[in-house]
């Protein structure tokens, strides 16, 4: 074979398949991204927890709630 054997309604068929999987990524990255935002707040208050668990351990003189 000599040369390309390229039909227009298999290209235009290929083309239509990677617009479909295009926009199926792109719901999924956006809801992903709302899912990220949704989250980030009680994140935020679960390490201040952390954090303040801690200080308070520091305080006490324990290590992972060993007294040392």
């Amino acid at each position: 074979m000599t040369g390309w054997d390229i039909k227009p309604s298999g290209v235009e068929s290929v083309l239509s398949l990677v617009g479909l999987a295009g926009e199926d990524l792109s719901k999924s990255v956006k809801g992903y991204g709302e899912n990220v935002e949704d989250a980030a707040p009680q994140l935020t208050r679960n390490l201040g927890l952390a954090s303040n668990l801690q200080a308070i351990q520091k305080a006490l003189g324990l290590h992972n709630g060993v007294r040392q």
